[in-house]
């Protein structure tokens, strides 16, 4: 279906060919998971590059893939995307942590006043970021976690009852392991 680059620990480029079941699994694991919401009503901010696995199918393909709407977005301007998110009604954001912190200072609490679902990935939300993005938009905040290798999202947190620090549980038939750096 795919073939998106990763650079993981290497820094070096390498391709990661994806097939449609991959792109199913993940989809279909985070609209079925705990506390989603995601659904024809959802209305959800795709600022995240298309070109990255966490923005073409944690976002845009579980969005599209229920009947929900994008409201897509190039660049990164706080200011700019609180008031697409006032404007568009915007009910779901999922982003990095250095996108909440920039959102979080960036807007009063009206301008997200419609959002009811806020999720991040692709790095760990600092205690101070959490706190500042739950004040502002007045929803709790929850984890995932996904590799380019894994067609985006294995791992979410319930947005409805989320646990601080956390990724959350397997999504769907996902399995995971867990090792030691010495076991193969």
């Amino acid at each position: 279906a795919v073939v998106l680059y990763t650079s993981g620990v290497s820094g070096l480029p390498r391709p990661v060919v994806l097939t449609y079941g991959n792109l199913d699994a993940t989809r279909n694991g985070l609209v079925a998971g705990p506390g989603s919401g995601l659904d024809v009503s959802t209305v959800a901010y795709a600022g995240l590059p298309i070109s990255h696995v966490f923005g073409l199918n944690s976002v845009v393909g579980s969005v599209l893939s229920v009947g929900g709407k994008l409201v897509m977005h190039t660049g990164f301007d706080a200011h700019e995307v609180a008031e697409l998110v006032a404007r568009h009604r915007v009910t779901a954001i999922s982003v990095a942590p250095l996108m909440w912190k920039a959102l979080a200072s960036a807007g009063d609490r009206e301008l997200f006043a419609t959002v009811t679902r806020a999720t991040y990935a692709a790095a760990p939300m600092p205690p101070t970021v959490l706190e500042a993005v739950r004040e502002m938009i007045g929803v709790e905040v929850a984890g995932g976690f996904g590799l380019t290798e894994t067609a985006g999202t294995i791992c979410h947190d319930d947005p409805t009852d989320p646990h601080p620090g956390t990724v959350g549980l397997a999504l769907g038939n996902t399995e995971i392991r867990v090792v030691s750096a010495g076991e193969d």
